[in-house]
């Protein structure tokens, strides 16, 4: 929907005015930004609101923004020139954008996907010097400590590092796993933490629970601020994973319509099956509730007579009266002086 609305981005978002009502917060590399969306926010139209938030940049390297948002549809866009000078977006994405590294201040915009929907969303920013993330707003975890901080000796735990500080998530994490499952708490938490955000695989909540919970149990600080903020999403998660593994509650239509609906909120990857199956149950279930209510008009109405007895019974009572009707009409007509008698 917004990818045309593009054009009227690159107005609003260097209205003037329009950024007093920006965070206008500084991102830094290796932190996490918290912040949100909300009608308090610079407005676009029917609904749209942008939030927009400043970056510095060093040449030499680019920098990956990450956008993180539970509670509401969001994307990202950036500018050059920084929140009051930009003229318009560069690029934009619905979950990470990259950066270039050429010593230049950059706005990156954040903006609701869905008219008056609203909520908390995360940034996280990886690059020159930070690696990936650090406390920066609302106690956020921070960024794993590179290898040559904790001193790790083996050659799968250094190449995991060097990946890692160079953005190359797809190759870190492997190597990083490997790492984690020795027992080394900082490769846990910084294999939760790509889960957590999608880096380098697609973000798994339910993943980043179980290596956060791993290095929060060997006492790391970063880990356990981590599983904190994201409590609601692994919830989440495993209400997805429940109804996918076992279904939905079916011991009542309510309970089964109420645990459908709540999949689909969730963006459960079943929920087209799920309505499916649950239209053909409510179907079944009226067919079966006509059927018992007309056996129920049967023996009040039938004598309780079998349902072939009950309607024999009928057509040669409207049989009877038919030729009543007849027998009626030819007399008054003069075609007869006779009348067909019969109480029916």
């Amino acid at each position: 929907m917004l990818r045309s609305m593009m054009a009227v981005a690159a107005i609003a978002l260097g209205a003037a005015g329009a950024e007093a009502q920006y965070s206008g917060s500084m991102l830094r590399a290796g932190e996490v930004f918290t912040g949100e969306i909300s009608n308090r926010n610079a407005p676009m139209e029917d609904g749209i609101y942008v939030d927009c938030l400043n970056l510095d940049t060093q040449a030499g390297q680019n920098y990956t923004v990450t956008v993180q948002a539970a509670e509401f549809d969001v994307f990202i866009m950036s500018g050059e020139g920084g929140c009051e000078a930009s003229a318009g977006a560069a690029d934009f994405s619905y979950e990470r954008l990259t950066i270039p590294g050429d010593g230049r201040r950059w706005a990156i915009f954040v903006q609701n996907d869905v008219p008056d929907d609203f909520g908390r969303y995360q940034l996280a920013v990886s690059g020159p010097g930070g690696g990936s993330t650090a406390v920066a707003s609302a106690g956020q975890g921070a960024a794993p400590a590179s290898a040559n901080s904790h001193g790790r000796g083996s050659q799968t735990h250094a190449a995991a590092w060097a990946a890692f500080q160079a953005d190359n998530y797809s190759e870190a994490l492997p190597l990083m796993e490997l790492a984690a499952a020795s027992g080394d708490h900082e490769s846990q938490y910084a294999v939760g933490y790509m889960y957590t955000f999608g880096l380098g695989t697609a973000r798994n909540y339910l993943q980043a629970a179980e290596w956060l919970r791993r290095a929060a149990e060997q006492g790391d600080t970063n880990a356990q601020t981590l599983l904190v903020q994201i409590a609601p999403n692994i919830s989440q998660a495993l209400f997805i994973d429940h109804i996918d593994r076992y279904g939905p509650d079916t011991s009542s239509f309510a309970m089964w319509a109420g645990d459908v609906a709540e999949y689909c909120t969730l963006r459960g990857p079943n929920c087209t099956q799920l309505r499916a199956d649950l239209r053909r149950a409510e179907q079944a279930n009226n067919l079966r509730a006509q059927s018992e209510s007309m056996a129920r008009i049967w023996n009040l109405h039938g004598g309780g007579q079998s349902q072939e007895q009950f309607f024999a019974q009928s057509r040669a009572r409207l049989e009877c009266l038919r030729r009543v009707r007849q027998s009626i009409q030819a007399q008054n007509s003069g075609q007869q002086d006779w009348r067909y008698v019969n109480t029916c």
